[in-house]
């Protein structure tokens, strides 16, 4: 919620012209605390005085001390201020939040335990498949047709889908986001499970990643302010992505801390390059679309102020979103795949807890350890896991070759930062009381 704010906040108060690069500061904060968050999740884990619960726990005292800030030093806005707070609730599409939050839910619950805790085929997960079908369903008609709610008030923009430009930005922004989160969550991996470095030590091998991360997003805001040709910026980025995930895939046990890193420099150019990239594009789109002639125009307006709101939530959809069921697809393809790999490789020879302690990790403590089975089988078992963790890239190539595709579809040329529209709100005066 915090991240659709900031964005709510940045583009109603800084100048077109210098959106792409607040942007990039946003999106690299974002990035510090998506990279951070496992890191120090599992250092909490692995201290016995604090505990796995802290992981959760400290979002208190940070939003305690993050608090005061917010409430007296972020500027005032309240776009409807006319309305009380009563007749705003009412506004609210509760029933689509409920379908909504439904369809992640039932969705990821699916996909992580199917097949590592549960049978493909079991009662448990074809009911909640099934839940996922229905809420889906039910959430496009109630979208579609505005059961209990109306055409500005939806949760979900379905308009913004009759636009071919505004789909190709969501989808390739949903890409991106999924060619981001895998290589932080599995880069350190191998390094945790093979050569049993602590979590603080594996993560060292995601700075390579976080740096060039850095870089490349302040860069491509830049960019996209002297250059302004987006499809460009797209297309180089997905070949920075297929490269580097096509390398990935070919990593082993063996393979030198060096080009490990290099690989994953190799992602994260591209993704810093279309991380917040849509952001910019789409806005210049939804004002450029909308036709302002002038600021008297009171109806054009409030059309377009609604359509910018509506449009970062849009993108926020597919970039929070994806930050969600991409670890989860990743998940349940490593788990999956790594235990039909272990299968092909010894057979009844290790049992299916032991190869599921394998991919968790587990080499000690239990009989569903790797340390239960012998040095031997555990090092050939250990190829096998890392070699399946290789393999969880191809999800990374395929966002790639996803955005190759949106690239393609784009149109070439160059994205305008400020608009007639943009000149026309400048003018207009009394502006929130004018708009609703």
């Amino acid at each position: 919620m915090n991240i659709i704010e900031a964005l709510n906040y940045l583009y109603k108060f800084t100048a077109p012209r210098t959106r792409p690069i607040y942007n990039a500061i946003l999106g690299i904060s974002f990035g510090i605390g998506k990279i951070l968050g496992p890191v120090i999740g599992e250092a909490f884990a692995n201290t016995p005085a604090i505990g796995w619960r802290w992981s959760f726990y400290i979002n208190l005292p940070l939003t305690g001390i993050m608090a005061p800030l917010f409430l007296f030093l972020l500027p005032k806005h309240n776009p409807m201020p006319s309305i009380s707070t009563l007749q705003k609730l009412k506004l609210i599409d509760f029933l689509g939040f409920i379908l909504n939050t439904l369809v992640w839910a039932s969705f990821l619950v699916a996909i992580t335990m199917g097949g590592s805790n549960w049978v493909w085929s079991s009662v448990s997960s074809m009911a909640v498949w099934t839940l996922f079908g229905t809420s889906l369903l039910l959430y496009i008609i109630q979208q579609s047709f505005c059961f209990f709610t109306s055409p500005n008030h939806r949760i979900f923009p379905v308009h913004f889908l009759r636009s071919q430009a505004l789909m190709l930005l969501f989808v390739a922004t949903a890409a991106t986001m999924a060619a981001f989160v895998i290589p932080i969550f599995y880069i350190p991996l191998p390094y945790r499970f093979a050569h049993e470095f602590s979590p603080m030590n594996s993560a060292n091998y995601l700075i390579p990643f976080i740096s060039a991360y850095f870089l490349v997003i302040l860069s491509a805001g830049v960019m996209l302010l002297k250059i302004g040709y987006y499809k460009a910026i797209y297309l180089l980025a997905s070949t920075f992505m297929i490269s580097g995930g096509t390398l990935m895939t070919h990593v082993t046990i063996n393979t030198s801390s060096k080009m490990v890193c290099l690989y994953s420099i190799l992602i994260s150019i591209g993704v810093g390059m279309s991380f917040q990239t849509a952001y910019d594009v789409g806005m210049s789109k939804v004002s450029r679309e909308a036709q302002i002639p002038a600021a008297s125009d009171v109806g054009m307006i409030k059309e377009l102020v609604a359509d910018e709101q509506k449009f970062i939530a849009y993108i926020n959809v597919a970039q929070a979103g994806c930050a969600g069921i991409a670890p989860g697809i990743a998940g349940c393809v490593y788990q999956n795949l790594g235990v039909f790999k272990l299968q092909k490789v010894f057979g009844d020879e290790l049992p299916v807890e032991v190869m599921r302690g394998a991919l968790g990790g587990l080499k000690e403590g239990g009989s569903e350890s790797l340390g239960s089975v012998g040095e031997e089988i555990m090092g050939r078992a250990l190829d096998v896991v890392v070699e399946t963790m290789a393999s969880v890239y191809w999800l990374v190539v395929a966002a790639g070759v996803a955005i190759a595709i949106c690239g393609m579809g784009m149109k070439w040329e160059r994205i305008l930062l400020e608009p007639e529209v943009e000149r026309n709100r400048r003018r207009s005066v009394n502006y929130e009381a004018i708009v609703y």
